[in-house]
């Protein structure tokens, strides 16, 4: 985001496009059946303002949640 990107721009680039250059964008990055159910979720929207990556829900690997 301090480069000029926005929010939404930043998130696709550190999920979606990091796949694509993994050459896993079938699996990671995406939130569908067969993927892996890695994700995090926010109190507030991070697609607004990026601090509000800090403001953590809940953190969810392979489909559990971490405590």
């Amino acid at each position: 985001v301090k480069a000029g990107l926005t929010p939404m721009h930043a998130i696709v680039a550190a999920t979606g496009d990091a796949a694509r250059c993994m050459k896993k964008a079938d699996t990671l990055g995406v939130l569908r059946a067969g993927a892996n159910a890695d994700f995090v979720i926010y109190n507030d929207d991070p697609t607004k303002d990026i601090r509000a990556t800090r403001s953590i829900e809940s953190v969810w690997v392979a489909g559990s949640r971490i405590p």
